[in-house]
């Protein structure tokens, strides 16, 4: 699973060229986190902020990502100053070529309501949602498949806390 995390080394590289501030969620992030996790989209969050907005949208438009919905990259930026009116908790990203990138923004959470810390991936640092703000995040979800990966997530902290002197 490391490998297909591999892939997605240059998309983070091409994150920081683009100075977006941004961070790995959900399950990506529980994979950089030690649980073994199928990982089918990078979840991340971003920072709300209008640069960082801006950022974000050129980047992905730069890259040739399609949007998974009735939008377009003329007004996305709009759209993510008012994300709260959508209906779903997110959008998806997805590049027609390159098959494992697949990104999906969540919209209810913004970057400035988490601590992160940064994990090395191949040659690059990646900034991972912490695993405390992870296991809030999923107690929150009422699926079964959110519910193991809290009591998996619940055991590797009791873990790391039990072998810190």
């Amino acid at each position: 699973m490391r490998k297909y995390l591999l892939k997605f080394e240059k998309l983070f590289v091409l994150f920081k060229t683009y100075n977006v501030d941004f961070a790995l969620h959900g399950d990506a992030a529980i994979y950089m986190w030690g649980v073994r996790k199928k990982i089918r989209y990078l979840d991340i969050v971003i920072d709300f902020e209008q640069k960082n907005i801006e950022r974000f949208v050129r980047l992905m438009r730069n890259m040739g990502m399609r949007i998974k919905a009735n939008l377009n990259y003329k007004i996305l930026p709009d759209f993510l100053k008012k994300r709260e009116d959508y209906e779903k908790d997110y959008i998806i990203f997805y590049h027609r070529r390159i098959y494992p990138w697949r990104i999906r923004l969540w919209l209810r959470d913004d970057l400035k309501n988490y601590s992160f810390v940064e994990k090395r991936l191949g040659n690059t640092r990646v900034p991972v949602i912490s695993l405390e703000n992870l296991i809030d995040f999923k107690r929150k979800r009422t699926s079964l498949k959110e519910l193991q990966d809290f009591h998996f997530m619940r055991n590797l902290l009791s873990d790391i806390f039990l072998k810190v002197p």
